[in-house]
This record gives C-alpha cells, sequence and structure tokens, in this order.
C-alpha cells in the first residue's frame, strides 16, 4: 500500500506532532506553508486507515492533526497562512480553506477529533457567500483582502469542502449559480478557468485573461480534470439538480477523450501538476456513462500517469514535477474516490 511509505515525506518535530513541508505549487511557483501537504495527508491516511483499519495510519494522521490544531504559527486571525508570493493574497484564494476544510471534517469523522470541528466552524464563519456573483469571497485579514475569488476551480473545491462539512445552504446556492450561467466552456467543451459573471470586476478579468491566449489554452488543457472533480464529488449529494444535466456539463464531460485527455502531457499544468491519473477515475465513477472513454482507458491514463510521475516500488509521484512534495501528497485524490466507492457500495 503506498501510505506505507509516506513516512519519508514528513518531519517529526516530537515524537507526537508531525508536519509535512510545503512546495512551491507546481509551475505556479509559489512558496507555500506545510499546511496544504499537511491537511493532504490527514485525508489520505484517514481515509485508509477507514478503508482497511490500519491503526497505525490513524496514529499517523493524528500526529498531523496536532501540529495543523495546536499552536500553529501559520494559523492566524480565523484562517491558516498557505502560501507567500508576490502581489497577491497569502491564503490561496477560497482553495485555500478548501484543503484545510477537507482534512478537518475527516479528522472529526473518522479520528472523533472535536477541536477540528471546532477549527472548521472558526474557518467556515470567515467565508462569506456573495450571492450576487455566484462565489465565496477570500479572507486574508493578512493583507487587509475580503473580495470575491473569481477562480472557478477554486470555487467548485471549496463547495465540496463545504459539503464535506454538512454546510448545504449556500453550496446549493453556488450549484444554482453555475446552472445560471457562470459555468462556462467553450465550443470543445473546456472549462473556463474563471467563474462568468456580469459584475465590472468580472468581465474585465475574463477580457484580461482571455486576451492571453496561449496562456489561457495551456492553463484550461492542463485544469480540465481538476475543474470537474469537485463537480464529481458534489453530484454525489445534488444528483438530481438540473446543473448535472445541462448542456455544459454534458460537452465538458464529451471533451474528455483519451486524445484531449493525453494532450495533457504537453500541459505544464497537466500530468506533471494536476495528475489526471489521480482524477480521472473519480470523474468517471461519476460521469462515466457520459463520457466517450471506457474503463480500459481511464486505468491507461492511470498507467501512464504512473510512468510519468510515479515511483514504481511505492506508486506515489514524485518523479519528473516542478513541485514533489506537492504532488507526493496528491495521492489523497485518488484516496478520495476510494472513499466516495465505498460509500456508494455501502448505500446500495
Amino acid at each position: 500500500m503506498s501510505l506505507q511509505h509516506a513516512d519519508k515525506y514528513f518531519i517529526k518535530l516530537s515524537d507526537d506532532k508531525w508536519f509535512s513541508p510545503g512546495g512551491n505549487n507546481g509551475p505556479h511557483f509559489a512558496i507555500e506553508s506545510p499546511v496544504r501537504n499537511t491537511c493532504h495527508w490527514i485525508v489520505a491516511l484517514l481515509i485508509g486507515y477507514k478503508l482497511f483499519n490500519d491503526k497505525e495510519l490513524l496514529t499517523k494522521s493524528q500526529k498531523l492533526g496536532r501540529w495543523l490544531l495546536e499552536s500553529n504559527n501559520f494559523y492566524r486571525q480565523g484562517c491558516y497562512v498557505m502560501r507567500q508570493t508576490k502581489s497577491t493574497d497569502c491564503v490561496n484564494g477560497v482553495i485555500g480553506p478548501a484543503w484545510v476544510l477537507e482534512a478537518l471534517a475527516r479528522l472529526k469523522r473518522y479520528a472523533d477529533n472535536q477541536l477540528a470541528m471546532d477549527r472548521a466552524e472558526s474557518i467556515i464563519k470567515t467565508l462569506e457567500y456573495n450571492a450576487k456573483e455566484g462565489g465565496w469571497c477570500r479572507y486574508d485579514p493578512f493583507v487587509g483582502k475580503f473580495s470575491v475569488d473569481y477562480t472557478y476551480d477554486h470555487q467548485a473545491w471549496l463547495a465540496a469542502a463545504l459539503n464535506d462539512c454538512g454546510q448545504r445552504d449556500d453550496v446549493k446556492s453556488f450549484i444554482d449559480s453555475l446552472s445560471a450561467g457562470s459555468y462556462e466552456v467553450d465550443a470543445s467543451g473546456r472549462i473556463f478557468h474563471l467563474l462568468k459573471t456580469n459584475s465590472l470586476k468580472g468581465r474585465l478579468l475574463a477580457y484580461r485573461y482571455k486576451k492571453k491566449s496561449r496562456l489561457v489554452e495551456d492553463v484550461e488543457i492542463g485544469y480540465h480534470l481538476y475543474c470537474l472533480y469537485p463537480l464529481a464529488r458534489l453530484a454525489m449529494a445534488y444528483s438530481e439538480h438540473d446543473f448535472f444535466s445541462s448542456s455544459k456539463i454534458k460537452s465538458s464531460l464529451k471533451y474528455c477523450t483519451f486524445d484531449n485527455i493525453s494532450k495533457m502531457e504537453r500541459s505544464r499544468y497537466g500530468f506533471t501538476y494536476n495528475a489526471p491519473g489521480l482524477e480521472l477515475p473519480m470523474i468517471y465513477s461519476v460521469f462515466g456513462d457520459q463520457m466517450p472513454i471506457g474503463k480500459d482507458e481511464v486505468f491507461a491514463v492511470y498507467k501512464r500517469q504512473l510512468e510519468i510521475t510515479g515511483d514504481f516500488d511505492s506508486k506515489l509521484h514524485v518523479n519528473n514535477n516542478p513541485d514533489p512534495m506537492t504532488m507526493v501528497a496528491r495521492i489523497y485524490e485518488l484516496a478520495m474516490f476510494l472513499e466516495m466507492s465505498t460509500e456508494a457500495s455501502n448505500t446500495n
């Protein structure tokens, strides 16, 4: 099991408090605090514990959880410092809190950690939903920013994390906004990287973004599956919502041909960062009957991911990428697929 090889990616401050070092957010090259990767590993270890009843994995997750929750210098004024990069916020929009909430939800669910739930509630209180724009505001007291995060995948991942925490009202409003037009695709079905809004700022950001055509194509090719992944998680809870049968969702799923996924090898945001091989199983398990690929091709993508970035002994992804500390922690995306699959089979 891959998780048995995880220890080499942890710093052990004491016998009962560990963390995973931060990376540089892949090709974005933003220096990150240890919070993101520590949270990813907490999720992976706790799901491993739940699936295999391996109490050693539970113990390791609790050690990481103590670092996250107890006297953590990166936790200030109701939020975590996620990154240090010029001319932007320290919390990484609303996806930073999303990564933390994913871990806190599972610390409460699988390790019965009440402090984790209290911390989650504190973070959630800082995340104001802007119904007019159809997205949440980033909260960053360190630089005084409190404004809508217009990056679509950030919003979708936060919605999925909030759903993990049992927060359904604003999540439902967010999905309503996607259905009303904030989710956009091009003629091929490729997902637009920004929320589509009618505000002056939203239109200005979209105009400036589309002018960078070469960058836009590279980003959107590499992020397509990462954008669909949280929608697959949300679809499990909101399967009756009309958004999940909309023409735009169908178009973005039809974009997922084997050829288009293979093109992600040429994007710096693809196989060497967003890891399609780890993300496609979740998407296919939910939307597979609407996609132009089959199980054999899903496995072929995973195999290709392993060839490009994987260590064949551990099956962890540490090779040939600009941010191995973050890439290796993203095994948690595959873990969440296994978690969801197990829950679905237990329900049926």
